[in-house]
């Protein structure tokens, strides 16, 4: 096969193994899944007291992290997890006081 034929040909339409594992009901089901979780989504990321939980829980396992890093005498580590750890809590500091 010459290079011109090769450039030439298109190529093939892409295919997932969702799309192919999947009936037209099955198919509708996940899309409409998809959507629910879209909308659930969008109003989470709406709301103060998700972004609070999210970066509280984010900070308290960067504290974590930082007394796993000290156990294990990895100071660079250690210093990285505790600014993290610091950031994730101003954040949600800041989002408390509104």
């Amino acid at each position: 096969m010459c290079f011109a034929h090769f450039v030439a040909q298109k190529p093939a339409p892409f295919r997932s193994p969702l799309n192919l594992a999947l009936g037209d009901e099955e198919r509708k089901q996940v899309e409409l899944i998809g959507i629910i979780l879209l909308i659930i989504g969008i109003f989470l990321i709406t709301q103060r007291w998700f972004w609070l939980l999210a970066f509280g829980i984010g900070g308290l396992a960067a504290a974590f992290a930082t007394l796993a890093s000290i156990f294990h005498f990895q100071i660079l580590g250690a210093l990285g997890f505790f600014f993290l750890m610091l950031i994730c809590w101003g954040i949600a500091g800041a989002i408390a006081e509104g």
